[in-house]
């Protein structure tokens, strides 16, 4: 089992160092792969309300490559709210110590905000964020174990999505 960045682990599956990978995003197919949207989870913003308020938004954002960090970006300069960067991090410890602290506005989901504990501003607060996909990749003609697992993952964040 490997824990990281959806991008990492698609390289470590395309290494053939992985047989599933659960993360979030549109992906391309892989030709040894089968791919299978799991969910969609409508992203949200989190931080202070103040934030929201602000003339230049303040955010604190993974690093690329990062799905949340392109919908933020992408969301605030389609509607053309002002922003800027204060804090980038490659890990998601540094990114909630920041939001916990106050320091600006991110997005994430319901899920992971409740996980830990963060603010959820109001929705309207900023403009609305996309949907973003779940997706499992799975290796084709993998073990029967794969299959199982494959199965079981699906299930399990489907009914998390319910």
């Amino acid at each position: 089992m490997h824990v990281g960045g959806t991008v990492d682990l698609l390289e470590l599956f395309d290494r053939s160092k992985l047989d599933i990978v659960l993360g979030f995003g549109r992906h391309a197919e892989r030709p040894d792969g089968e791919l299978i949207q799991v969910a969609l989870t409508q992203m949200i913003w989190l931080g202070g309300h103040t934030h929201a308020e602000a003339a230049e938004v303040p955010l604190v954002l993974l690093e690329p490559p990062c799905q949340f960090r392109n919908a933020v970006l992408t969301t605030l300069k389609e509607s053309g709210r002002d922003h800027r960067i204060l804090l980038e991090t490659p890990h998601l410890p540094g990114l909630r110590a920041a939001l916990r602290s106050g320091l600006g506005a991110s997005a994430r989901t319901t899920g992971y905000a409740a996980a830990a504990g963060l603010p959820i501003m109001a929705p309207g607060s900023l403009p609305a964020l996309p949907e973003l996909p779940t997706i499992l990749l799975k290796r084709r003609a993998a073990a029967d174990a794969v299959d199982d697992l494959a199965e079981l993952l699906v299930q399990e964040t489907r009914k998390t999505h319910d």
